[in-house]
């Protein structure tokens, strides 16, 4: 008998090395043996053979999608919404004949989901109720806060998976300890992690150019102001002389929708994210700084704040200087601060947000003392530690 359990996860995202959710599936689950993972999804990009048992329960619209990638950004959620009231429809939130072959030919011990919008909630909800499965619910955003007055069916539901769940699950400790706190339910933590030996030497010592680096998701009510406010730092920098470059690799949706809100500028690298570990590796050893950032508005800070970004191991682990611009509000932001592992610019002005840069990337004393408290930072991290732990927890409850 395997010693794995064998874990449905329901989820809008698929094993990948682009989304903060593909990336903790696929280095949680990356011992786990094919025969005991099973994945019902809404990522139109999955690669099927990489999962034997696997469903995507979104359809594919590459029409529209191609048609929406010529809009720029003023029209783009018109656009969504006269599509939404034009289609039919899609019922995910049921148990469909397809779902109910791949969990009754599946199997499976336990459920798992990092939630999601209401529908894919709902169907979660009557998958576990109806074939009477333990469920593990690992949250990695504070995004019930922000519908609190807006979507009393969001607050319904995700009050249902805090009572439900065999275990809950915080992307970090401060996360934990304020659900914990409100919820009155334990919380355990779970991160994302990497093992130290797929970093890279750092390659950047001969380079006639500061190669600044951003690779991973841009969200709207997370960060996508900040980095366009970097990239616009970064322009001005170069306008003064700096030889300096701004390499972004986003998901392919998100260089479609996001690409325009870009100033064109040669100092600006704006890429789709299909790297595999060993390009990944490779950019940012050549890099002089990774970037992190949040928005500095209201809404971003409250679905942001207990957030854990999904690259912060890798980024920890490189030996490269972090630079992170966004509020002191977001709990990786102050941390940084207080811990030293990356320069923080919590000013809202450009002016100050240019000079920030400018010092970290010209001044070796505190370049050397942020990598030296980051690599201390990165213990944390060790991804062999959190799978254990991982993998203990989902055995605890199918025993």
């Amino acid at each position: 008998m395997s010693t794995f359990p064998k874990v449905l996860i329901i989820s809008e995202f698929s094993f990948n090395r682009v989304s903060g959710g593909g990336i903790l599936f696929t280095n949680l689950f990356e011992d786990f043996p094919v025969n005991n993972i099973a994945l019902i999804h809404e990522d139109i990009e999955f690669e099927k053979h990489r999962i034997k048992f696997s469903l995507c329960i979104k359809k594919r619209m590459k029409f529209i999608n191609k048609l929406y990638s010529y809009f720029n950004p003023f029209f783009k959620g018109k656009i969504k919404q006269i599509f939404r009231l034009l289609q039919k429809k899609e019922k995910i939130n049921v148990i469909t004949p397809e779902i109910r072959d791949l969990i009754e030919s599946f199997k499976p011990d336990i459920i798992y989901s990092i939630l999601g919008h209401n529908d894919l909630m709902e169907l979660i909800k009557c998958v576990k109720e109806e074939y009477k499965l333990p469920l593990v619910t690992h949250i990695m955003d504070n995004f019930i806060n922000t519908e609190e007055t807006k979507n009393k069916k969001k607050v319904e539901l995700f009050n249902y998976f805090i009572k439900n769940s065999s275990t809950l699950i915080a992307i970090n400790k401060k996360m934990a300890d304020v659900f914990s706190k409100k919820h009155l339910k334990k919380f355990e933590v779970i991160h994302n992690g990497l093992l130290r030996n797929k970093v890279k030497v750092i390659r950047n010592k001969a380079k006639s150019i500061n190669i600044i680096t951003y690779i991973g998701s841009i969200y709207e009510n997370a960060q996508l102001k900040s980095i366009i406010k970097i990239s616009e730092a970064i322009i001005a920098l170069s306008s003064k002389g700096i030889k300096i470059r701004f390499d972004l690799y986003l998901p392919k949706q998100q260089l479609i929708s996001f690409k325009s809100m870009f100033t064109k500028h040669e100092c600006l690298n704006l890429r789709e994210n299909t790297l595999n570990d060993t390009e990944y590796f490779n950019l940012l050893s050549e890099s002089c700084l990774l970037i992190l950032a949040a928005n500095f508005d209201k809404d971003s800070i409250d679905y942001y704040k207990y957030s854990w970004p999904a690259k912060m191991p890798s980024y920890l682990m490189s030996g490269i200087p972090i630079f992170i611009f966004g509020p002191n509000d977001i709990y990786f932001i102050s941390e940084a601060k207080k811990k030293s592992w990356g320069f923080v610019c919590n000013t809202n002005e450009q002016i100050i947000l240019e000079n920030s840069i400018k010092e970290i990337l010209f001044d070796k004393r505190i370049k050397n003392n942020i990598v030296k408290y980051a690599l201390k930072e990165s213990k944390k991290f060790e991804l062999e530690i959190i799978k254990r732990k991982f993998k203990q927890l989902l055995k605890k409850i199918k025993n």
